[in-house]
């Protein structure tokens, strides 16, 4: 309940809470497998969405989805990447360097966000 109300705050418009959520998971993903930071994410959310009376729905979809594109930040964000990584050389070719895959993930990422963000709370569930 602390860290959802540290990192969402409270009575929020929809929009402001999706910005914190996807940029905190966004930011950390390049960093971290995706699949624990998001088991470790969705009790936040999904507690915090019910005690605001918001539909959870509407926030765990796009946790999902910047984690993915955060997870294109850098060679070890997924596995793919550390995949690709390895062909590369194997291959004989030069490997990644460590922030090359956020050469188009970045841009990519911002224009996602701007996407969520903005048309995100007409076109999700609102599952309550």
């Amino acid at each position: 309940d602390y860290a959802a109300r540290r990192i969402l705050g409270s009575h929020l418009r929809d929009r402001t809470v999706l910005f914190r959520v996807c940029f905190s998971v966004f930011a950390l993903s390049g960093f971290c497998n995706n699949t624990p930071l998001v088991v470790l994410f969705m009790p936040i959310v999904r507690d915090w969405a019910r005690t605001n009376q918001r539909a959870p729905s509407t926030f765990l979809i796009p946790l999902s989805y910047a984690a993915i594109m955060g997870g294109m930040l850098t060679t070890i964000g997924t596995s793919t990447n550390l995949l690709v990584n390895g062909l590369l050389e194997k291959q004989g070719y030069k490997p990644f360097n460590f922030f090359e895959p956020g050469i188009l993930s970045l841009p990519m990422g911002v224009i996602s966000f701007v996407l969520i963000i903005s048309l995100g709370p007409m076109v999700l569930p609102d599952n309550k």
